[in-house]
């Protein structure tokens, strides 16, 4: 129920397993007891980088979990190198199925995803506490016909729901995934969230219905949009509240 759809290869791109062989070589140098020096390490932290950079590039350049916008679409190698540039799109890395659960699989590249930096929300929040992988992503991308089956909004507050319908199973995971796990309700995003839609805005959209249908066509059609998913929602509900036809 990841708010992005992602559209994970078969088998890991030849790009990816090539980042981890010269990630792991950079760390053979150095002892276990060496931890602090070896996360230091020039060499480590350039892989670490290029990493990073293949998740964001996977992902359109958005959190897997929020879609907060984390990096562009198509980094070169100088630019993940160049600090300005990570600092300015910090991203994370995800484990769906985490480290202490299953530590074979910390560098499996179908359990891994990018991340914002958010200290309310997606990495940082959830820390160890389990999600259900299968829940983790939708069966299919989100268009205008095809809306996430298991989130839904609230038009008034801005804070993503469970969809109704689901079993009373379905739900508790659900829910447990929006506001335990990776808080997708927390004040930050709540607040991000309302500057999308300003009230003028949506008036315009009652007044001009032929630019809230441009406007989803738009999301339909841009998978690096950001909060594209909630916007989808939003709009998706919206129109239906206000009686127009999409």
């Amino acid at each position: 129920i990841s708010m992005q759809f992602i559209r994970k290869q078969a088998s890991p791109p030849k790009h990816f397993t090539d980042a981890i062989s010269n990630w792991n070589e950079a760390e053979e140098k150095f002892e276990p007891a060496e931890r602090y020096a070896e996360k230091q390490d020039g060499e480590v932290l350039k892989y670490r980088q290029h990493l990073r950079a293949f998740w964001r590039n996977e992902h359109f350049g958005l959190c897997a979990i929020c879609q907060k916008q984390i990096g562009k679409n198509l980094l070169t190698e100088q630019a993940i190198l160049h600090d300005e540039v990570i600092n300015i799109h910090p991203s994370d890395i995800e484990h769906v199925v985490t480290q202490k659960k299953s530590p074979k699989e910390s560098l499996a590249y179908h359990n891994l995803v990018a991340s914002c930096k958010s200290l309310q929300s997606c990495n940082a929040a959830r820390g160890t506490k389990p999600v259900h992988s299968y829940y983790f992503e939708p069966a299919s991308e989100s268009t205008l016909q095809t809306i996430n089956p298991f989130f839904d909004v609230e038009t008034g507050t801005f804070e993503i729901i469970v969809r109704e319908g689901q079993s009373a199973g379905e739900t508790e995971k659900v829910d447990n995934f929006l506001n335990t796990a990776y808080m997708l309700n927390c004040s930050e995003l709540l607040s991000t969230r309302k500057q999308i839609f300003p009230p003028e805005l949506l008036s315009r959209y009652i007044r001009e219905p032929e630019k809230l249908r441009e406007k989803i066509q738009t999301l339909a059609s841009d998978q690096s949009i950001q909060f594209r998913e909630f916007q989808l929602l939003f709009l998706h509900k919206f129109a239906k509240i206000k009686s127009i036809n999409i």
